[in-house]
């Protein structure tokens, strides 16, 4: 076979790829530069015809990054496509470049359900299936033992239910063909991290669960597995959740650490072409996912590698699965995006922080609004962004006559539906006691007709938890449960400042919510679907203009402060 690579040696030269290439127009050393014991490692997959025929292409690799991933050129089908019959070429060709640049490779990936080449199939007797599946594990780790560094062994064995998928190696092994490709790759790369890698499993849901039962299982059998891959391939519409899963994440991150392995974030890449914000604002939105993941990282010591699923847009796997969007660092023209500084800020603990407006310091007064930045260019620390295609909306900072600085919406004529999205998760919790303290001030003149303030409690569907409204001519507060709304409301009067302290308690055995307001009980319902996060977050969101043309009116809303313990309005 003219395809066929001699199945002993080690790498060829990289395949003609001129692997010394530079960009003499970079400013700077890249991403890779910024790395630190607390985040030793910055990634990304790697596409190899790119590799091969773009050069500038390879100088970014090359500068941003210190591990590198074949995006296919290791898989099944890619490098063993008929049976004794191997084509190492473009794997060879990754691992020459990432020798000559100083990078460690993670190889990608061993066991997997897709990708498999046409004969790999029912067909095969047990007895078969294992000897094909020991003999690839054999030949293509055997081959890059001493220059693969990671090995990601079996991809994605849990469906979207947490079950051991449905797949030739299980249907013919059973099980334990997981703790048999985790043996059999420690026995061919000794010196390797061995890790299992899956999807849906960041935070703590049913999935991640699952795939916590199934480390702590393989560990009890003795099975040799170092690592656990998360692979974060999400969608920005989703930010506020994540926003207010922050401490589902970590915790998620403890107790795989506790279990022994590490975890990386190993396929990162961030959709925004759902959102229904102009270019600018989804780009700035994408950076707040991508700061949040990179300083999370970073931040817990069970975590330490953060690799993109590619970093441009031009050779993203997600235009040919989704639909066109720009979910990676650089764009089609290989010019770095917002995301690409937001790596840099989380790696190094720089930038916005989740509860900094991140305004210039010329906006920082009461008098001052955002005329001083084009509406699609608006950004704020949490997410927040501005759009107005009609009509006017501004925000500034200000200093609040209740509280300190907070953040003022003014709308003027005709402003569009939806004019203004802002989430920001301040806080979270899975039962017990989260306090929080807001100022409102709507003068009476304004005339809303709709606006959402702010939410304490899960922000995705089903929308439990506490949220406060303009509602004709007061302000409403609403508990809700899942697939309730509203369960039952108070309301205060809208025509002042109104200091509100709110305590929402959750409860995970009795099944309840309840809320307090200015310390007094005023709701509480029983039979509540438990919240998976609680937090307070979306202040200031979802702004509907429907008044007359000629209206107009301004809401103040300091920035929430929440805490587990008490606070109160001085």
């Amino acid at each position: 076979d003219a395809g066929a690579a001699s199945d002993s040696g080690g790498p060829s030269d990289g395949g003609g790829i001129d692997a010394g290439a530079s960009d003499a127009g970079r400013a700077d050393a890249g991403l890779r530069g910024w790395v630190s014991p607390a985040l030793g490692i910055v990634g990304a997959a790697v596409d190899a015809k790119a590799l091969r025929d773009d050069a500038r292409y390879r100088a970014i690799l090359a500068d941003d990054f210190n591990r590198v991933t074949p995006e296919n050129a290791m898989k099944w089908a890619s490098i063993h496509p008929q049976p004794g019959t191997y084509d190492f070429a473009d794997a060879d060709a990754l691992v020459a470049f990432a020798q000559a640049h100083g990078q460690s490779v993670r190889g990608h990936t061993l066991v997997w359900h897709q990708q498999l080449p046409g004969w790999m199939s029912d067909a095969l007797t047990p007895s078969e299936v294992r000897a094909q599946l020991e003999g690839h594990i054999d030949a293509v780790v055997g081959r890059y033992s001493a220059s693969v560094a990671v090995w990601d062994v079996v991809n994605e064995a849990l469906d979207d239910q947490g079950q051991l998928r449905d797949t030739l190696f299980l249907r013919k092994l059973g099980s334990g063909y997981l703790e048999l490709a985790l043996r059999r790759a420690r026995a061919a790369a000794p010196g390797a991290v061995l890790a299992y890698n899956d999807y849906d499993i960041e935070t703590l849901n049913a999935k991640s669960d699952a795939a916590y039962r199934l480390v702590q299982q393989l560990k009890a059998a003795g099975a040799p597995i170092d690592a656990v891959g998360m692979q974060f391939h999400v969608d920005a519409y989703d930010f506020a959740a994540f926003a207010l899963r922050e401490a589902d994440l970590r915790a998620n991150i403890r107790r795989f650490a506790a279990l022994g392995v590490k975890v990386h974030f190993t396929e990162v890449d961030v959709r925004v072409a759902g959102l229904d914000l102009s270019p600018a604002a989804r780009l700035a939105y994408q950076a707040q996912v991508v700061r949040l993941l990179t300083t999370v990282c970073r931040e817990e010591p069970g975590c330490d590698e953060v690799t993109f699923w590619g970093f441009a847009d031009k050779y993203s796997w997600i235009d040919s699965q989704y639909g066109a969007d720009d979910p990676l660092l650089y764009d089609d023209a290989l010019v770095a995006k917002p995301a690409y500084q937001a790596v840099r800020d989380g790696l190094t603990g720089t930038g916005a922080s989740a509860l900094d407006l991140g305004l210039d310091t010329s906006c920082r007064d009461a008098t001052t609004r955002l005329a001083c930045h084009p509406f699609e260019n608006v950004k704020f620390g949490g997410g927040f962004a501005i759009t107005s295609s009609t009509g006017t909306l501004a925000l500034s900072a200000a200093r609040a006559r209740r509280g300190g600085r907070s953040l003022r919406a003014t709308a003027g004529p005709e402003t569009t539906p939806q004019a203004f999205w802002g989430h920001g998760g301040l806080g979270a919790l899975r039962t017990g006691t989260l306090y929080a303290r807001v100022h409102v001030f709507v003068p009476s003149s304004a005339n809303f007709q709709g606006m959402n303030l702010f939410g304490v409690g899960e922000s995705t569907a089903p929308y439990q938890g506490v949220f406060a409204a303009l509602s004709g001519n007061q302000l409403q507060l609403s508990l809700t449960t899942a697939g309730q709304y509203p369960v039952s409301s108070v309301t205060l009067p809208r025509d002042q400042w109104s200091c509100v302290l709110l305590s929402l308690t959750l409860s995970d055995t009795a099944g309840s919510a309840s809320l307090t307001l200015d310390g007094a009980p005023a709701i509480a319902v029983s039979g509540v679907d438990t919240l998976p996060a609680g937090g307070m977050g979306n202040a200031l969101f979802g702004i509907t203009y429907l008044a007359p043309a000629t209206a107009t009116g301004e809401v103040f809303l300091d920035e929430a402060v929440v805490s587990t313990s008490p606070v109160g309005c001085n």
